[in-house]
């Protein structure tokens, strides 16, 4: 069994649901800055409804 801890990421929206890519690498940096062993990211959070098709 791999040792350290997994954290599961939520996926940031705006209020229009756009993506927020900084804060996604934000949330990143924080969690490798915290030792993480691996990130889970694009899970199944109940996101999946806020994700628009097109820009």
């Amino acid at each position: 069994m791999n040792k350290g801890f997994f954290t599961a990421l939520g996926t940031p929206f705006d209020k229009e649901g756009h993506f927020l890519a900084d804060s996604m690498t934000r949330q990143i940096e924080l969690q490798i800055e915290a030792g993480v062993s691996g990130l889970l990211v694009m899970g199944s959070m109940g996101n999946e409804t806020y994700i628009k098709n097109s820009a």
